[in-house]
């Protein structure tokens, strides 16, 4: 369906407003910082064809740490980031809520407490920031670097078959860390909406940019190594609190005296709930990515 000429102004807060939809828990500052750098990057390529207000604007959130509230759930990335993307495009333009000075308040509040006032979009520009891969990757930057720290983990050679395989568990993971920081670094450093400029000949191309696939994959290959690494540490900490295996250490890891060591229990109940833990890290190896559906 095309857009009528005379109603092109109204289409990106259309776009931003009937995808703000999104449901869930709301997503960690943190993660909020590093979606708003990711997309900046992008949208500093060029190829997207916003203006320089935009980029202005998005780097005024980020200096003045204006966070706009994103729900983590309603994504479907084989459409791109276009739900949880809407929130971002909303706080630029005055919308919504944002966490600033250390509480919840609507975006112009926000805006307007550092001299800001409300951004216009262009035709393109609600598609530019909706339409692309910032949450996913943004969300994958973090996986990857709390599973590189996994893999910094080490146990007993000279022990029971499941540690002293621990080499071998941990090496899939750090063998395959290289190949997926190539897959998330090249969509970082990606113009990935749709549709693209290419100004040199005048063209605009259209594609599917915004398909999350080589993030998916690494994810869910990721998540299979790290659901692994998960299961031996399990079995270490297993190990640990039992006098079977420990190595005289005390059982339980307790301090207490013998007289009331029958009292207390000190980590076995934590080693209960990292049996738990792993258990829902392996429930979740399900790969994502073939649930990409038709939007």
């Amino acid at each position: 369906m095309t857009v009528p000429p005379e109603l092109i102004h109204e289409f990106p807060q259309r776009l931003y407003t009937h995808h703000g939809c999104g449901a869930g828990h709301m997503r960690d500052d943190p993660h909020v910082r590093t979606v708003r750098a990711v997309r900046l990057v992008s949208l500093c390529r060029g190829p997207s064809g916003v203006s320089i207000a935009l980029l202005a604007q998005l780097t005024a959130l980020i200096v003045h740490d204006a966070l706009p509230r994103i729900p983590s759930e309603r994504s479907v990335g084989a459409s791109g980031d276009l739900t949880p993307l809407s929130y971002v495009a909303a706080a630029l333009c005055g919308e919504r809520q944002v966490r600033h000075a250390g509480r919840e308040r609507p975006a112009a509040e926000a805006l307007a407490a550092v001299g800001l006032r409300p951004l216009r979009l262009r035709p393109k520009e609600g598609l530019a920031l909706m339409n692309g891969t910032a949450v996913m990757a943004a969300l994958a930057c973090d996986a990857f670097h709390r599973a590189s720290r996994l893999s910094s983990l080490a146990a007993r050679l000279q022990d029971r078959c499941s540690l002293r395989c621990a080499p071998h568990v941990l090496g899939v993971l750090e063998d395959a860390l290289p190949f997926f920081r190539g897959l998330i670094e090249n969509e970082l450093d990606s113009s990935n909406d749709n549709a693209i400029t290419d100004p040199e000949n005048e063209q605009v191309l259209h594609g599917g940019h915004f398909y999350g696939g080589h993030i998916a994959f690494a994810m869910d290959a990721l998540k299979t190594t790290v659901a692994n690494v998960a299961e031996l540490l399990d079995h270490q900490f297993a190990i640990r609190v039992d006098t079977r295996y420990n190595h005289g250490l005390p059982g339980n890891l307790s301090g207490a005296r013998p007289e009331r060591a029958a009292m207390n229990h000190k980590l076995k109940a934590l080693q209960i709930s990292v049996s738990a833990w792993t258990a829902e890290a392996l429930k979740g190896t399900m790969p994502t990515l073939v649930f990409s559906r038709s939007t």
